[in-house]
């Protein structure tokens, strides 16, 4: 039985707990941030100021690289690592070559690609074979895209198409003493040679609050050696940031959600 195998048999439910297991430390998930470009423009994406700040980003191989010796070293080994923006993952300069280094890696076990399925046709097809899953973010025009309609009649276990037909609004304003609070997406990701602690929301909430992003250090680290030891989890969060983001649970039950409308970029 391989190292992954023995993992999955003591997988628990919780999606981001950490434990410890054959001497390893075990992360369920780590979203890889791998590229800013996107063909949409939607009014209330959670990733538009993180967009703006990483603009023109393309996720190297010598920087994936970096990030999985930082990983090997740490004794991390990651369940699963999700392929994600802050744009659409598909346009990656380096899509297929960076999704073989993942599969080859000792520290993943499984790889999840988040998707619009617009260009999925980027997906070279024996890249498919190293891909667990790929979940579709199903806008209105998904169900227009035949080469992604051909693809899920090919591969029906591995394409999931969750239609999205609500976004949540971004707040406008500071929600001053909702903190500790729940994270409604607690799960950490890499971008740029640093792990933050919270998804591309806190980008907005740091816009919100006027302060640069890098001088909130209690969000996020360098990579480096053990990098996950100031990620909080199974936790409430307590970061001061935390009182502008759309993503406080506090906060966001008292949000509006408004029927998605496609928006390209010019």
């Amino acid at each position: 039985m391989s190292f992954t195998e023995k993992i999955n048999k003591i997988r628990n439910p919780k999606k981001d707990v950490i434990k410890y297991a054959f001497g390893k430390q075990i992360i369920d998930r780590m979203y890889i941030e791998v590229c800013s470009a996107c063909q949409y423009n939607c009014q209330y994406c959670c990733h538009k100021e993180m967009i703006e700040f990483y603009n023109d980003y393309h996720l190297t191989l010598e920087e994936l690289d970096r990030f999985l010796y930082y990983t090997k070293k740490s004794n991390y080994f990651f369940r699963e690592v999700c392929i994600h923006g802050s744009g659409e993952p598909t346009l990656w300069k380096h899509l297929n070559e960076g999704i073989r280094v993942l599969h080859d890696s000792e520290v993943v076990g499984g790889i999840l690609l988040g998707s619009n399925g617009v260009s999925i046709g980027n997906i070279e097809e024996n890249t498919f074979e190293y891909i667990d899953q790929i979940r579709i973010s199903g806008y209105p025009d998904a169900k227009k895209n035949d080469r992604l309609i051909s693809l899920q009649k090919s591969y029906p276990e591995k394409i999931k198409i969750n239609d999205i037909k609500m976004f949540l609004e971004v707040t406008k304003v500071a929600h001053l003493g909702t903190i500790p609070c729940k994270c409604i997406c607690p799960l950490p990701m890499f971008i740029k040679d640093k792990i933050f602690y919270c998804n591309g929301a806190v980008f907005e909430a740091a816009k919100l609050k006027g302060v640069n992003i890098l001088d909130c250090h209690e969000v996020y680290c360098e990579l480096k050696e053990d990098y996950m030891k100031g990620y909080m989890f199974d936790k409430k969060r307590n970061y001061d940031l935390c009182q502008y983001c759309s993503y406080n649970d506090k906060i966001a039950k008292n949000l509006k959600c408004y029927p998605h409308k496609i928006r390209y970029r010019k």
